[in-house]
């Protein structure tokens, strides 16, 4: 409880100090107090959500059905749009960053279900051949945000082709070379 006064032209105005609020949903209302002491009924409540935190997003990870490599989870891929999936709060936005330590390149959103469940598939050539680190950065409607351990995805779509076959000399015990 704490009393604010009413200017001439009948407006008021409060601000609340720090730490009065918990986090979450919190609920406030007023009422007038004349200068003869009559109180008015109380307003209709006012609630107010104090949101400072958020959940760290899982590791992002390369779904078994687009993870081609020798194993279903080393992450290496020769698929052309692979999908990747994770979790996070429940409704935040998903940013899936590419090169988090270095640029942190913007390459594409999507937006964790109620359940905190999201998924992103790539779209042709996002990824370069070779190694891909990427993290996806989790925030809420609030603002708050932080981001996932890094993944690293190799995209593996070409396959070198021998430059030339040679029998060492050793070896050869025909005529010619």
């Amino acid at each position: 409880t704490d009393t604010a006064a009413v200017g001439a032209n009948g407006i008021s105005s409060y601000n609340i100090p720090d730490g009065w609020f918990n986090e979450g949903a919190n609920t406030i209302s007023v009422q007038a107090v004349d200068i003869a002491g009559n109180t008015s009924v109380a307003s209709s409540d006012l609630t107010i959500t104090l949101d400072t935190t958020i959940a760290t997003p899982s590791q992002p990870d390369l779904t078994a059905a687009t993870d081609t490599g020798s194993s279903s989870i080393d992450n290496i891929t020769s698929h052309a749009n692979p999908r990747i999936t994770g979790t996070a709060d429940p409704n935040t936005t998903i940013t899936i960053r590419l090169d988090p330590d270095g640029a942190a390149t913007t390459i594409g959103t999507t937006t964790a279900s109620a359940a905190g469940n999201w998924s992103y598939i790539f779209a042709a050539g996002t990824l370069s051949e070779g190694a891909n680190i990427i993290d996806v950065l989790s925030t809420d409607s609030a603002g708050n945000s932080l981001d996932s351990a890094n993944l690293t995805i190799t995209l593996e779509t070409a396959i070198s082709i021998p430059s030339s076959l040679d029998l060492p000399v050793a070896s050869d015990l025909g005529d010619s070379d």
